[in-house]
């Protein structure tokens, strides 16, 4: 338990990080003559080099192990980060946000697939919870800290990023064991699951898990960040204010209903979980796009949070369930899909909004909940 408090500690101290440098990133690519197109290529270079890390994972994760892998993941980010606090023209800072997004996708990789080996069978999804809910406070705090460093100076908050970088790494290889028990455990072959990504894909569980994961991603992470905005302000025709307080309630209630839906992954089933967190999505979904109005708005921005909190944590749960803890190149594809929905959401949602109007881009998410919820259903 003291490792995986430890190794939620680290991950708020990333998502901390991460959020730190939002405020930042649109000061600092206009401050180095870039418009609003480098401020979106800026953005998007780290989400895109996230899935290409992602999906080159599991050749690390046995190449260097787990344990390894996670503080490099942190080491190489810092300097990364330091150095793109330094960049001289747009052009240099996008290289390096790709870079940084490398680094990023080793520590989640690697950090995940850590959560999923301490973890006993009937405590993975209260684990699971425990690791996502101090990343989402991380996600929540660290704006407010980048806007007060923002202040000084728009490349501040990267070299701050890249201290608490330093210190993550620092505090992994203090506390998560030994670099043996990673390779004693990569050598050692299950008794049971699945450790090849085609075989995983034949299981019913690890594919709709994987679904589940593209969904979120394509409208929790996605299209809540890229599309609720301008319908907040163009459809609902109210200030950017309620902008941000959609996104946190969002947030809020997803953090505040971690630790239940956990337990519901542990108790009542990792499927049932799955089922209720796809379903409360949808009718987020639904009610913001078809009943267009700020409390209806505010309503299903915390069913969001609440249903992001179920199908997260029951999805994860499932595949450690799968893979026994181990399999490094199908938990990065499990995260993969995440990442990818994230990147691709928004580039859809926008193609459809300008040409089917919001409700249709919003309504596309519920396509993918429906088709994940159904594979969800059919896995035993």
């Amino acid at each position: 338990m003291r490792e995986m408090r430890a190794v939620s500690f680290i991950g708020f101290l990333v998502a901390l990080g991460i959020g730190i440098q939002v405020p930042a990133l649109p000061l600092f690519a206009q401050s180095l003559g870039g418009g609003a197109q480098a401020v979106g290529l800026v953005v998007s270079a780290f989400a895109l080099m996230r899935c290409v890390g992602g999906a080159s994972g599991g050749p690390l994760v046995r190449r260097l192990g787990a344990r390894r892998m996670l503080y490099t993941g942190l080491y190489l980010s810092a300097v990364i980060n330091a150095c793109a606090g330094l960049s001289q023209s747009v052009s240099e800072l996008v290289v390096l946000r790709s870079a940084a997004g490398f680094g990023s996708a080793m520590f989640t990789v690697a950090a995940t697939l850590r959560v999923m080996r301490m973890a006993a069978p009937d405590m993975r999804g209260r684990a699971s919870a425990l690791y996502q809910g101090a990343f989402t406070t991380g996600t929540v705090a660290g704006p407010a800290i980048g806007s007060a460093l923002v202040s000084t100076s728009p490349r501040t908050p990267f070299f701050v990023y890249a201290a608490v970088m330093v210190a993550a790494g620092l505090l992994a290889r203090a506390t998560l064991g030994s670099p043996g028990e990673d390779r004693q455990t990569e050598a050692t072959p299950p008794r049971h699951g699945l450790t090849d990504l085609a075989a995983a894909f034949t299981s019913p569980v690890y594919a709709a898990a994987t679904v589940t994961n593209f969904a979120l991603g394509w409208t929790v992470y996605g299209l809540r960040m890229s599309l609720i905005p301008v319908f907040v302000v163009e459809v609902l025709h109210r200030g950017a204010g309620w902008v941000g307080v959609g996104l946190t309630a969002t947030a809020l209630t997803q953090t505040a209903a971690l630790a239940v839906a956990g337990r519901l992954a542990d108790v009542w089933g990792r499927r049932q979980t799955v089922l209720l967190g796809n379903a409360l999505i949808v009718a987020a979904v639904m009610v913001i796009a078809l009943t267009p109005a700020l409390p209806t708005y505010l309503v299903g921005m915390c069913l969001m949070g609440l249903g992001c909190a179920a199908s997260a944590t029951g999805a994860t749960a499932s595949v450690a369930d799968v893979l026994h803890g181990r399999g490094g190149t199908e938990v990065a594809v499990f995260g993969v899909m995440a990442d990818l929905g994230m990147v691709v959401g928004p580039v859809a949602g926008g193609v459809l909004a300008a040409n089917a109007g919001f409700e249709t881009a919003l309504l596309s998410g519920v396509v993918l909940l429906v088709v994940a919820t159904g594979l969800t259903a059919r896995a035993r």
